[in-house]
């Protein structure tokens, strides 16, 4: 018996060994056409880009109708299910989290599949960010019409035509920020809306969304009670004090090679930084960070980073420091066979742009590969 216990003991420790950073509350059977509205759960440290999101049917690629944004301190994904009956994988890749203490570069995956009939309507989008009047798409696949029902602004009815419906939402009677669940029919679509905002002292403060419908807070600090008596905060957005030059590094090299980087801080804020500091995995980096603390305004420092004993494989993260500023370099690195295979990707960030040395800062450009 004691034997017994012992077993389930360390099959619970070795079980928790392979828990993910990060979860969701994803389902495991969806029907075609079917809306997939999730929230991602774990401590996510730098803002998930949708070029990160991709959908896969076994090992390949599929495309489709997807969206991920960060609601207040929450993410959510919204994608319209495969009308293909087969088992699916979604993946968000290159997520930089914390897991066990440290901030890590991780992968999350969900598996689901299709099956069953298809559903007679979707959403397009299934996630809302936005300071004005907005719609959602709904599409019916059906050859007369359906009534349904929605809760935003007020409980009404809606007759759906078959094909696509634009159904209108109006914020004017929104007043701060509030984070609400829009009914559409059988789908529960998160939204986070910014209407006449009212300050921690009472005032009105005006914001505005960009050409891309993100969302542009002007003020430091934006409170407002949601209904379920959370309190919502929007900080501050201003420009980076610093950056990385590259933001990533993609490098396939001999498994008998030592890998050697270089690459640049930025000072692109309006004061010194004579207080930088690196976080990093020392057991498999070295970098030449010392004496390196000062970067004067508009200017660059370069570092260079090698491998202590290549593994075969990294996929890592170095933070960098300033005060109550910091960012992150991504280091993706794994080995070839062939000498013809080998090859170094320096890129601005997760919109997989390669680095344009037209476009970098002065001293910037020296950020390339040393690789003996």
């Amino acid at each position: 018996m004691k034997r017994l216990g012992f077993l389930i003991g360390v099959f619970i420790l070795f079980s928790l060994g392979f828990v993910s950073a990060i979860s969701s509350d994803l389902k495991e059977m969806y029907s075609p056409r079917e809306s997939i509205i999730i929230e991602l759960f774990g401590s996510i440290v730098k803002p998930i880009d949708s070029s990160q999101v991709k959908l896969l049917r076994g090992h390949v690629e599929v495309a489709f109708d997807y969206d991920i944004k960060k609601l207040g301190e929450r993410y959510f994904v919204w994608l319209n299910a495969p009308n293909n009956v087969e088992n699916y994988t979604l993946v968000i890749e290159d997520i930089i989290a914390v897991e066990d203490g440290t901030t890590q570069l991780v992968d999350y995956r969900g598996n689901f599949s299709v099956q069953g009939e298809s559903v007679d309507y979707n959403v397009k989008p299934g996630v809302i960010l936005t300071t004005k009047d907005f719609e959602i798409d709904v599409k019916l696949y059906e050859d007369f019409n359906k009534e349904i029902s929605v809760n935003f602004p007020e409980t009404r009815s809606v007759a759906l035509k078959p094909g696509s419906n634009n159904i209108e939402f109006s914020i004017d009677n929104v007043e701060g920020i509030k984070f609400v669940m829009v009914n559409v029919g059988r789908y529960n679509v998160p939204a986070y809306i910014r209407g006449g905002d009212v300050s921690v002292n009472g005032s009105v403060n005006n914001g505005s969304a960009d050409n891309n419908g993100s969302l542009v807070i002007n003020e430091s600090v934006i409170i407002n009670e949601s209904e379920d008596n959370e309190e919502i905060i929007f900080p501050e957005i201003k420009e980076k004090k610093f950056r990385f030059n590259p933001g990533i590094i993609e490098s396939k090299v001999l498994l008998n090679e030592v890998p050697k980087y270089s690459f640049s801080i930025y000072n692109e804020g309006p004061e010194v930084i004579d207080d930088l500091t690196f976080d990093y995995n020392r057991n498999l980096f070295s970098l030449n960070s010392s004496n390196a603390s000062y970067i004067g305004v508009n200017e660059s420092r370069q570092f260079e980073l090698s491998i202590k004993e290549f593994p075969g494989e990294v996929r890592d993260v170095i933070i960098a420091r300033s005060g109550e500023e910091f960012d992150y370099l991504i280091v993706k690195i794994s080995s070839v066979d062939s000498e013809d295979e080998v090859s170094t990707d320096y890129l601005k960030d997760n919109s997989e742009n390669k680095e344009d040395s037209s476009l970098a800062s002065p001293g910037e450009t020296e950020a390339r590969q040393l690789l003996i």
